[in-house]
C-alpha cells in the first residue's frame, strides 16, 4: 500500500550494517536515498526487493487517504536534496534513507495539524530499525529476527 515503509535486513557492508529503507509509492516504486552520490531515486519494487536480504514491511496504524495523498505529494515535491550521512533527523538540507522517511512523515503530519514521530527510540539520528520499534507502525511482514 502506498506509504508503507520497507526495511532491508542489515548487511555486512559499512552502510548495510544499519539496514536500508524506502517508502512505497502508488505506482509500485520505492522512493529512496540509496547511497552517497545519489539523491532521491524511484526504484521499481521488484528490483528493490530482489536479492538476498529479507524485507520488513511497516504500515501506519492510523492513516487516511488524505494523509497518504499528502505524504506522496511531499515525497514528489521535496526531491532535490543531496544524500548526506548521519545528520540530525530534523535537518532537511539533505537526507539519508531513514531520515528521508522520518522527515516526509513528520512534515506531512505537521501540514495536517498533527505530530507524527516514527523514531522508536527518540534519538537525534534515526536509523531504519528505529521504525520497527515505533508505536505508530505495525509490522506486516517480517520473516527473520532483527539481527
Amino acid at each position: 500500500m502506498p506509504g508503507d515503509i520497507l526495511i532491508k535486513k542489515k548487511g555486512f557492508g559499512f552502510l548495510e550494517y544499519f539496514g536500508h529503507c524506502g517508502i512505497l509509492t502508488e505506482d509500485n516504486y520505492i522512493a529512496e536515498y540509496p547511497k552517497i552520490g545519489y539523491g532521491l531515486i524511484f526504484t521499481p519494487l521488484e528490483y528493490w526487493a530482489d536479492g538476498e536480504r529479507k524485507i520488513l514491511v511497516l504500515r501506519m496504524k492510523e492513516s487516511s487517504p488524505e494523509f497518504i495523498s499528502e505524504l506522496l505529494y511531499q515525497i514528489y515535491t521535496d526531491n532535490e536534496k543531496p544524500y548526506k550521512l548521519f545528520i540530525s533527523k530534523t535537518n532537511d538540507s539533505g537526507y539519508y534513507c531513514s531520515q528521508f522517511i522520518w522527515n516526509m512523515y513528520y512534515k506531512t503530519s505537521k501540514k495536517l495539524g498533527k505530530t507524527i514521530d516514527l523514531d522508536g527510540d527518540g534519538g537525534i539520528i534515526v536509523f531504519p530499525y528505529d521504525f520497527y520499534s515505533s508505536k505508530q507502525l505495525t509490522t506486516l511482514d517480517f520473516s527473520q529476527d532483527k539481527n
